[in-house]
């Protein structure tokens, strides 16, 4: 179903050309060139949106033994000029592992730091 939806900006932008070409309708036409233009730039955006942007994981210690406690702090960078106004970061822990939750977002302009 995504698939089909993700496509139908073509497939309507074509149909739009076409009535325009056919009717000599100069609005139809300047419709299906801004849904191209839309949808082009929407796909570019999707592609380029997350280059250059990293992710780290690190843990406090190199070892650890059963039952000792240990900081894991996840960092999410972006090294570009353009924003990134929401990404969604999914990590997930052993089931037998318990978790002292604690969120802070903070840092210097342009980063935030997540850690949890």
């Amino acid at each position: 179903m995504r698939a089909i939806i993700s496509e139908a900006w073509i497939i309507a932008a074509v149909v739009l050309g076409w009535l325009g070409f056919a009717t000599g309708s100069t609005a139809l036409i300047l419709i299906a060139a801004m849904v191209f233009g839309a949808g082009g730039l929407a796909r570019l955006w999707a592609r380029l949106s997350l280059d250059r942007v990293t992710y780290t994981r690190r843990l406090s210690e190199r070892r650890v033994f059963v039952g000792e406690a240990v900081d894991l702090e996840i960092e999410v960078t972006n090294d570009k000029v353009v924003p990134v106004p929401w990404i969604e970061v999914r990590e997930t822990l052993p089931r037998g592992m318990p978790a002292d939750v604690k969120t802070s977002i903070g840092g210097a302009v342009g980063t935030q730091y997540l850690t949890r």
